[in-house]
């Protein structure tokens, strides 16, 4: 046995040669995990070992951010409540118990937001939600007068997700509604949240008047940055913006003390099955009370069904014949998150959204000086997801976030990488690192010398 300094608490700790199970994610390394304050990580991270298992063997998972990931405790509530519902779907429709099950599910998802339940409602995926805003935006610009028409321009940031570009542009930019997509340029790689916050200042500036609302993205898909939402929400307020939409697709489970409120915009929508723990797929989706509820502002569902204009809060709970295991999961969901909100080193309590922020920017610093790149980002707009450059050398033609051939499937097929590989055009080639509570140090490694190698191939 050896003697060796704890990175955690500056203990002196003896070796003693325990494999690391490779589900136990790189923070948590320890010459003897039972020492020190890093011996209630090891210890919850024993108890949920056998919650990934379902994951395909061989393959480093390090894409957590597309599709998340719900672990088997969850998954073994979502077969029950299925088997539930074809033992009697009648019981579940008619006696309301369906009803009641997805009212407390969505009332558990906004108390984890610090929301009322009463602004808060569930639905199928982001795609909806977003396309409830944009339906309803697209209806007030159809009733604009003539006099409030030149004011009918969308805000969006320029890494918008791409689905929801095309939303607002199928809703908002039809002929009989006047609307047009503006677009916030942003420079990548970023030195500054100040060129964020500049670049948003001067687009509503050169449009003053002209933008009616805004949708803006709290944390990027591609490339992933977190944007300073609260401070851009109050550049729109300052130039008269009607009405703020908030894409925090990432939010639950990514963000540190979401509080959704405090944010100040009119609607908000995050995916419960990235980094929230649930099945796929369930999206929550908070508006202002009198867009919720029946009246004059209301707003509509875009599925048209049996409670069609009794307000969106009721239109989402009943959508069609449809699997609604999923939403009814998420109390299950947020317990399991809120099972790990205990994580922390030195007697401090981290939350699992730190946990993975520091893992994240941890790996992606060791991948820069493997790779000899450059950091792309400042830290503070890194989350559980980070953009790496790779290596200059490297031919990347793969398309980001699109399906096809290239590196990306070279690495899932002959090194059992899964990683986010794109071709950002001026920015360079980079990967969207993820962190998840499964990822272990060797999957990283793997990565990084998976790159290496294709790199050596591509040089022959």
């Amino acid at each position: 046995a050896t003697l060796s300094l704890c990175h955690h608490c500056d203990s002196i700790s003896q070796d003693t040669n325990m494999i690391r199970p490779r589900w136990l994610p790189s923070y948590s390394q320890h010459a003897n995990p039972f020492s020190c304050s890093v011996r209630k990580q090891f210890a919850t991270f024993i108890s949920t070992s056998e919650d990934f298992r379902h994951h395909k063997a061989g393959v480093a998972r390090l894409n957590h951010g597309s599709f998340g990931s719900p672990p088997a405790t969850v998954l073994e509530h979502q077969q029950k409540l299925r088997k539930k519902w074809f033992e009697q779907p009648d019981e579940w429709y008619y006696a309301g118990n369906l009803r009641r099950g997805l009212t407390e599910a969505a009332a558990a998802a906004a108390r984890r937001v610090g929301a009322n339940p009463s602004d808060v409602c569930l639905v199928e995926n982001l795609s909806v939600a977003c396309a409830t805003v944009a339906l309803h935006w697209g209806r007030l610009l159809r009733k604009a007068n003539s006099k409030d028409r030149k004011k009918n321009k969308i805000l969006m940031l320029e890494w918008n997700y791409k689905a929801c570009g095309h939303t607002l542009s199928a809703y908002c930019e039809a002929s009989d509604t006047g609307g047009k997509v503006v677009t916030v340029p942003l420079p990548f790689p970023l030195q500054s949240v100040d060129q964020i916050l500049t670049s948003v200042e001067n687009t509503l500036r050169s449009h003053k008047k002209e933008i009616r609302f805004a949708f803006i993205d709290h944390v990027t898909s591609q490339p992933s940055v977190l944007i300073p939402i609260k401070d851009i929400v109050k550049l729109c307020r300052r130039y008269e913006i009607e009405e703020v939409a908030v894409d925090g697709a990432h939010g639950i489970g990514l963000v540190p003390e979401l509080d959704i409120p405090s944010i100040g915009a009119d609607y908000y929508m995050s995916n419960l099955h990235k980094w929230a723990f649930c099945p796929h797929a369930a999206t929550l989706l908070y508006a202002r009370k009198p867009l919720m509820r029946n009246g004059k502002e209301a707003m509509f569902h875009p599925i048209v069904s049996w409670d069609w204009g009794r307000g969106l809060a009721e239109e989402a709970l009943w959508t069609g014949t449809r699997d609604y295991s999923a939403m009814l999961c998420v109390p299950q969901a947020l317990a399991y998150l809120d099972k790990w909100e205990g994580l922390g080193v030195g007697g401090g309590s981290l939350g699992v959204e730190n946990f993975n922020r520091e893992g994240c920017i941890r790996q992606a610093k060791m991948l820069g000086e493997a790779w000899n790149t450059p950091q792309v980002q400042p830290e503070e707009t890194m989350t559980s997801m980070a953009m790496v450059k790779l290596p200059e050398a490297l031919k990347v033609e793969d398309k980001p976030g699109q399906p096809g051939g290239g590196i990306r499937d070279l690495l899932r097929k002959e090194y059992g990488v899964e990683a986010a590989i794109g071709n950002f055009g001026d920015a360079g080639n980079l990967v969207r690192l993820s962190h998840a509570i499964y990822n272990s140090t060797e999957d990283y490694e793997r990565l990084r010398d998976a790159v290496l190698d294709v790199l050596r191939k591509q040089r022959r």
